[in-house]
This record gives C-alpha cells, structure tokens and sequence, in this order.
C-alpha cells in the first residue's frame, strides 16, 4: 500500500565498525566517531590523556567501515531516500554492496535514492556501509595535484601545534588539523543522524525560509519549498503562528520549485536578551493534492526583527560599525564560540544549554561563531533564538588561502546552499562573514608577497563570486560580511571591498592581539569600531589538570604543559604579564599557584581591554562591539577561554566578565596626567540615573573618605560622571602616597569596581586568614555559606570538586567584611563533604 505522507526509519543506534584489515571489529553507536567508539570499548584509553592526541593519531591514517542492516517492507510505487546529515569526511556509501555514492565534505547534507537498491522481500536484510578514508592523505593528494602552491600554516607552526598538514584542501573542520588552542584529533566519524525516508508523492526535499524587513512592522516572509519531484496537481499551505496566523495558498502544477511571498502586518518582534521578549513564531509550510490530501508536511520557527549594520560617517573620519536591532543601537558584548568539543558525538543538548547559560549569566548578548570550527546543530540555534543570543556566523574557512578549483568551488557551494537552507530562519543569526581572518592572510604569508595578484584572485573568487551571490540570492536581509576582520565594503551594487589592511580602526571590525605591552595600561589598545576578537592566555583549573595528567606533569616548565602551549613562547608571554603585575618568587610559580595567577591576571587584561572599549561607544571613535577570545575550549590545555572544557567550569575571567559586561557600569581610567575620570556606561536605550558611592581605602581596610555622587546617564551612552586629580585627591585625604590606597566605586546597578593606583608587586600586603562558616542546602542543588577575613585580601577566588557555579568569585575582601554567597550545582553532589572540598584562595598564597 503506497504511503501517502513520508515515513522515516532512523538508521541511528549500534552498528559494527571494522578498519580494513579486520584487526579491529567492534560494535558502534551512530553518530559517533572511530575514536570515541574504540575508546568506550577500552580498545584506546582517554584520548585527552596526557600525550594520547599525537599517540592515538595511527587511527586516522587507517580506513574505517561502519556496517549496519535493517529490513525495510518494500512497496512497488514507493521511493525510497537515505540521508545523512553529516559524514566526517572522505567516504565511499555501499547499499547492498553496490557504491551508491562518495562524499567529501563534512558540511554538506548528503542524499541518495536508494528505492532501485532496496531489498524486494521484506523479510531479507538491507547491508549499509559507510567506508571512511583517512582525510590527511586525500588533503595532501589534493595538494600534490593543484598547480600551483595555497599559502596556509607553516612547517614549523603546523608542529607546534602537533598538527596535520594541507587542511585547506578538504571541507572538514580546520581545526582538526591543529590550533593553537586545541588537538588535532582527525576524527573519522559519522557524525549526525542517518534515515530512510520513504514516500509516494511529493515531498518537501528542503525549505528555505527567510525574512525582509519592510518596517519595523511590516515584513516579507519567504519561504522556497524544493520538491523531491514535480507536483502535477496540488497546493502548498504556509500557515505562521497559531493563535494568531497568516495563511496563504498557491497552486501547483507541474513543478519542484515553489517561491511563496507573505506579507506578515504588526508581528510581535523578536530582541535580543535585554532588549525585549523573544517572540517566536511556528512556520508550517504543507503539501496537498487537490483532493485535500497530504503529502508532506514541515515546520521551522522564525522570528521577526529588523537588523541593519549602520555604516555612516564617523565623528573622526570613516565610518562606523555597529548593529540596530528595531531601531536600537546595540553595544555587543560577548565572546567567540569554538566547537564545545571536536568529538561532535559528545556535543549534548544538556552541554549546548550550560554553555549559552554561562554566556547569558555572564551578561553577553552576543556569540561569534569561528571560522574553522563547524555548523553547530539545530539545537545550539532553537535555543540562541528562544534566549534572545546573537550570533555571528563565520562560513567555515580560517587563517588560509584555498583552492579554487571547478570541483572545490562546486563542492563549497553545495555546502552554502545546504547551510543557509538549514539555518536562515534562525532569528539569532545576525550576519553571514565570509571567513575568519583570510583577508587579513592575504599578507602572512612569503607566497604572497610573490604572488598578491594571484592570491587575491583566488580570494575574490571563492568569497565574493561564488558565496556572496548565494548569499544574496537565499538570504538576501541578512547582513554580509566578506570576512572578519575586514574594512567593509565600498559599494553593494557593484560589490566592492575596502581593500587594506583589516587592522584599520577607521572602518568594519578588528582582531587585536599584543602580548608584549603590558595589559593593564589601557593606552595600549586601539580605539577600533568594533573589536571582534582580543585575548590573553591563562591555565585551566588544577582540577582539569588532575583528569588528564599525572603529577610530574605539573609543573610550569613540564614536557606534557609545553606540548600542550601551541601557542609559540605562550608560558613566557604568561609570566611575563604577570611580573609585571605581581610579585613572581619560587612560590608564585608552583603549580598550583601559578595557574592561579594566570587566571588572575587573564581577567585583569580582559577587564582593563573591554572597558577600554566600552568607554568609547560615545567618543568620536563610536565603538560598538567587544567579543573577546574566547568564550569556550575543546580540552585541558593553555587557552583564551573563561570556561574550561572539563565540566564546563568558569575561570575566574567568566566572573570578571559578569562584571564588565555589566549593562551599567562604572568605569574609573586614569590619563598620562594624574586625571582620574569616572565613566559610567549605561548600555540600555533607557535613560538611567543611580547613586554612586566612591570610596578612598587604605590596606587597612580603613575608609579615609567617602563621597555620594548622583548621576545621570542617556540613553545607550557612555559619559564622564567625575574627574579628579589623583595626587590632589590622595593627599588630601590622607593617602602618604599611590601605594597606600586604592579606590572602591558601588551603586545600586554597576556591580563594584576599582581604581588600583599601583601595581600589586608593588604593595606591602598581610597574610589573611579567611574563615568559612554557616554553610546550609537551601535547596537541592543551591548551597549558602559566609565567608569572613581578618585582614583585607586579594582576588578570593573559590574551587571545589563538583561542577557547578559560584555567585561570585575573585573579589576583594575588607577586614573584617562578611559576605554571604551561594554556589549552584550542575548535578548531584555529596553536600556532607562540600566544606571539606571548598578551597579558597587568595593572592597572599603566591607570597614567599
């Protein structure tokens, strides 16, 4: 009996995996990969055990089949539809042991009509097999054949980072083969879901769904349905929203193309988080015969909101930068967003919602997702759009040139297409950039300075005639940025780029690294229109050290610590910040304390950089965006990142960025002559006043004064409250000089922040004694405690063994202060030994 509507078999669950030689033969889940299959069979050990990234390397270079059969009732007139969603990377797919097909792209969906291969009796098995080869190999063989040589990592950085070599040359994530943040772990996998699909008539193959903004109330829904085959007779129904809807119908005749255009009248608008509420609205999009009958039906969810990157001329020349979302201005606050892990299969949704959790707790309105990682699931989206996070989307291509070739350009464009079909209705996503950083490549490189003609043919080629045009034809409203960084574009019709260096503050967005100035001195960063990315490493916790490591492992200058900094002189680039800073002896640089002080000092860099960059959002510079690097990490190891890999668990930058990232702040910067100005920011398109208290504090924790300032704050503005002589404020008040005080800034809506007048290796400090006491279970995952100190001490900062989340850490602490704090588990914890796990920590432990 022919079905009517289609019906889908998943293919998921175990299947046999082989290598070719049949010395391996185990059971597998799908998806899944070759490596974390052999690792659950305690085949292989932990793959993030201390040097098992290079050790483990051997699987990649073998070929892998994963086998599974399934019986399937055949019905004559029924067609038959296998698809995966994702094959990570080279394959050859055998149905019934004939090769129904080859893939080479980890981004692209991949169907094939399977209905003349399908067993005819019912009762007989279906054999599927995927035989996976090693994608180092087909990159170099790739490399070997093109003509001429692709600019990309060094020898000498592709071993730094313990890395492959020729990842330009194949779709699959770049940074499998090696960053300087993360492993090269090649994995061979089949990654995503895999499904027989079957059907009678029509189906609906894909949809794209987009949206224009006419006005802020009126908007054009547009939604392509691409049939599996031509439709005789029939109709499609678009129905949006459920208690209030608009419907239209079209006609059908003979046709697998159908473009249905809405006009949607005074729809609640979707904002991003702080700005308003996160209307959603369902998308049902149908097929019908003529008889009322369905054929296919499918649903996407959107949301209606105008996004527009003003680009006008800047007070000091150029021009500016920065999003309005409904006619707002909004400042972006954020980080960058690697793969939550690059064993994708591990990718949970419980991981997805702790990670946007964090990023929201920490106030950020935005996340950028980098170009050398992948397209993250459906649910990493549902969820940016249910929660009001932005997101920047990176194509995925970094930190390269790469081929252009008929079959490369080919196989990319499938890739776009796929992508944006899947992913345009997603309200969250604001921008589509080209790539990550590959204009800025154009001059890395000796090859291009050989060859900058050609090199940036090949650019224009892969970034502007083949993507952009795919771009503008599916998804035309949103915005288009040829890459990040870059300075923009000169003209949209013809399109044209601002060629030059993507440094520029002048224009478009900036990348901005220097290790060597000392990071707390505010004057040396860029006043950019947006900062996209900015970072300074730090160490993971001791706890994620303790998974992966043994203990002569750690040590600052251990075999296993250097293998893992692929970051070149990163521990130099660490300790030497940090002596700037802090006082480094034999005791400074113990494990332990040492990472201590990277986490320390990480934040105090991040702090001083983003409020930098928030104090020029209305100075003529008009910055409007901070997006730091980065956000998340993909294993034990010295990164950018505030949130470590094992568990999730915050640095203490993520609690800094709680702070900086505050919607309303106070800001406090001292100029070259001894003026201390008071900034507060106020990041809300509401005019905000506040009470702030300012007080002077000596290291005895006495208050030598104290003033009450009332401020007034614009709308979306950032203004100087107060300025002040610091020699004359000091000595007025009783400071013998800058090392003898520091000044404390509160209100009732910036959480508290600090002028320090000198460096901490500079100052004379106690040892103090902090006491931890009145420790209840409010509830089942929520523990109370107090904490007091008898002498005032530096940079608190708590640990315990169980993953979960602090109300605050890193703080300053008055002698003799009390401060009542909370601490949420992440799941079940044993509350009987929560004290006796609960380390605190203050800068006096890294003393001599």
């Amino acid at each position: 009996m022919c079905t009517t509507t289609p019906v889908v078999q998943d293919l998921s669950g175990v299947w046999t995996l082989t290598n070719v030689n049949r010395s391996f033969s185990l059971d597998a889940k799908v998806p899944g990969s070759v490596q974390t299959s052999l690792e659950s069979e305690a085949i292989i050990g932990n793959i993030y055990y201390r040097f098992n990234d290079v050790n483990y390397r051997w699987i990649s270079y073998d070929t892998w089949s994963y086998k599974t059969t399934f019986t399937k009732q055949f019905e004559s007139g029924n067609k038959y539809l296998l698809e995966f969603e994702s094959i990570d990377t080279i394959s050859e797919i055998k149905f019934n042991g004939i090769t129904i097909g080859k893939t080479n792209n980890q981004f692209r969906i991949w169907r094939y009509d399977v209905t003349n291969y399908l067993s005819r009796e019912g009762t007989w098995p279906n054999t599927l097999e995927v035989l996976i080869y090693p994608a180092a190999l087909y990159a170099k063989n790739e490399c070997e054949k093109y003509p001429y040589k692709v600019p990309t990592d060094s020898r000498s950085t592709v071993e730094l980072m313990s890395g492959e070599f020729n990842r330009q040359f194949i779709r699959k994530a770049q940074c499998h083969f090696g960053w300087d943040w993360g492993l090269a772990p090649m994995t061979v996998a089949i990654n995503r879901g895999v499904r027989l699909i079957e059907y009678s008539t029509a189906r609906i193959n894909s949809a794209l769904v987009t949206q224009s903004c006419i006005t802020q109330s009126t908007y054009e829904l547009m939604v392509k349905v691409n049939l599996d085959s031509a439709i005789s007779d029939g109709k499609v129904i678009v129905a949006v929203g459920e208690q209030r809807e608009w419907t239209k119908t079209v006609t059908v005749t003979n046709s697998k193309e159908i473009e249905i255009k809405m006009i949607i009248e005074e729809p609640n608008l979707w904002y991003p988080i702080g700005f308003g509420t996160q209307e959603l609205y369902k998308v049902k999009i149908r097929v019908e015969n003529n008889d009322d009958q369905a054929q296919d039906e499918i649903s996407k969810q959107i949301g209606f909101r105008c996004v527009e990157l003003i680009e006008d001329p800047a007070k000091n020349g150029g021009l500016t930068f920065y999003l309005k979302v409904n006619g707002i201005p909004i400042f972006l606050k954020g980080s960058n967003f690697v793969p939550l892990d690059l064993f994708e299969e591990r990718i949970t949704k419980e991981r997805i919602m702790r990670f946007i959790n964090s990023t929201i707790d920490a106030n950020m309105n935005m996340v950028r997702i980098w170009g050398g990682g992948i397209y993250m699931t459906d649910e990493f989206y549902d969820i940016a759009d249910s929660v009001g996070l932005m997101i920047m989307h990176d194509f995925q291509f970094a930190c390269s040139m790469y081929p252009i070739n008929k079959e490369f350009l080919s196989n990319v464009e499938n890739e776009i297409i796929d992508q944006i079909t899947r992913l345009s209705h997603h309200c969250s996503i604001v921008n589509w950039a080209g790539n990550n950083e590959n204009e800025g490549a154009l001059d890395w490189w000796p090859l291009d300075e050989l060859h900058p003609r050609l090199y940036l043919v090949d650019y224009v080629k892969l970034y502007l005639d083949t993507i952009y045009p795919l771009v503008k034809k599916m998804d035309p409203d949103r915005i288009f940025m040829p890459s990040s960084p870059s300075n923009g574009v000169l003209s949209h019709e013809p399109y044209v780029l601002r060629w030059g260096t993507p440094s520029n503050q002048s224009f478009g967005d900036v990348h901005f690294y220097n290790y060597h100035a000392d990071c707390m001195d505010a004057r040396t960063f860029p006043s950019p229109r947006f900062a996209s990315e900015y970072g300074y490493q730090s160490l993971d916790s001791t706890y994620a050290w303790d998974q992966i490591s043994l203990a002569e492992d750690q040590k600052v200058d251990s075999e296993l610590v250097n293998h893992r900094e692929h970051h070149g002189n990163g521990i130099l680039q660490m300790t030497a910040q940090i002596s700037t800073h802090f006082s480094v002896g034999d005791n400074a640089m113990k494990w332990d304390n040492f990472i201590y002080l990277t986490q320390v000092q990480q934040s105090l860099c991040y702090q001083t950089e983003t409020e930098h960059y928030r104090r020029q959002r209305s100075s003529e510079y008009q910055t409007m965006g901070a997006l730091y690097w980065q956000g998340n990490t993909v294993w034990t190891a010295p990164s950018w990142s505030s949130i470590e890999f094992y568990q999730g668990r915050w640095k203490m930058l993520h609690y800094y960025a709680k702070n900086f990232f505050s919607d309303f702040l106070i800001s406090p910067i001292e100029s070259s002559t001894n003026t201390l100005s008071i900034y507060a920011i106020n990041d809300l398109p509401l005019k905000k006043s506040d009470q702030v208290t300012m007080k002077l504090i000596n290291w005895e924790s006495t208050v030598l004064n104290s003033q009450e300032l009332a401020i007034e704050v614009g709308p979306s503005q950032s203004t100087v409250v107060k300025a002040l002589n610091i020699t004359e404020y000091f000595g007025e008040n009783g400071c013998r000089d800058r090392t003898d005080c520091f000044i404390a800034f509160s209100s009732n809506y910036s959480p508290t922040n600090y002028f320090w007048p000198e460096y901490f290796n500079k100052l004379s400090l106690s040892t103090p004694k902090i006491s931890v006491s009145n420790i209840k279970l409010l509830d089942q995952n929520t523990v109370e405690f107090t904490l007091q100190s008898d002498q005032i001490a530096l940079f608190v900062f708590l640990q315990t063994i169980y993953p979960g989340k602090f109300q605050d850490n890193g703080f300053l602490m008055l002698k003799g202060e009390e401060i009542i704090l909370k601490w949420h588990a992440w799941g079940d914890f044993d509350f009987s030994k929560f004290e006796l796990n609960l380390n605190v920590k203050d800068l006096s432990a890294t003393f001599d």
